[in-house]
């Protein structure tokens, strides 16, 4: 009776796995292949300079494929977390022959295709209208936005934003726009457009210009 017993007990099956269809394949790597397609999805923290984002990092491969060998019958997939390795905001003060001040910066957006960056800062205009600024002196408070934009490998749009205000109603507005256009690995198409607008007193001034350019690179 106790030999009965215990080969009842040693006959129970060892894992509730389900094997896989594989006959040219041994049993051990079908049992193999059956644990691993029972486990969870697993992520991977990446750090890039880039946006928080989930994205696929393995495309799904089989053995007669290019990309990650997968066990007998199952495709390989995943995905990952991306996060930026570097501060967003940063903080300096500066001290230049016109003017004196601090600033605080931020970078919005981090992107391989889209970058946007905020900039505010308080300071004292030694010098007017030197470095984009207004025609008083004293302070003054400024503002920038930096924009940019990649339009597949060839082509890139840039936007720069800057703003001052001080006393009397004095303010300097700049919006500078480009659009590059890579022609060939050498040949390059620049083109342009800024606009300044200064008032003082109430009294304000607007000035527009254009540019195209064809740059050759040696």
């Amino acid at each position: 009776m106790w030999a009965a017993w215990w080969f009842a007990v040693i006959g129970q099956p060892l894992s509730p796995l389900t094997l896989l269809e594989a006959p040219d394949q041994p049993l051990a790597v079908a049992v193999e292949a059956a644990r691993m397609a029972s486990l969870p999805t697993c992520y991977s923290l990446v750090c890039g300079d880039a946006e928080w984002s989930n994205r696929d990092f393995l495309k799904v491969g089989r053995a007669d494929k290019e990309g990650p060998q997968p066990l007998p019958g199952q495709p390989v997939s995943g995905r990952r977390l991306s996060a930026p390795s570097s501060s967003r905001d940063w903080m300096d003060s500066y001290a230049k022959d016109w003017r004196v001040g601090a600033r605080y910066g931020v970078a919005a957006i981090r992107r391989p295709q889209t970058q946007v960056s905020v900039v505010f800062g308080t300071g004292y205009r030694l010098q007017p209208w030197v470095d984009d600024g207004v025609g008083t002196t004293g302070p003054v408070a400024r503002a920038s936005l930096d924009f940019t934009q990649r339009f597949g490998e060839r082509a890139r749009w840039s936007q720069q934003v800057q703003l001052e205000t001080g006393r009397d109603r004095s303010s300097f507005l700049r919006n500078a726009i480009s659009l590059d256009i890579e022609l060939k690995p050498q040949v390059t198409l620049k083109s342009g457009v800024e606009t300044r607008r200064a008032e003082n007193g109430g009294n304000a001034t607007t000035e527009t210009e254009g540019s195209v350019k064809l740059q050759y690179a040696f």
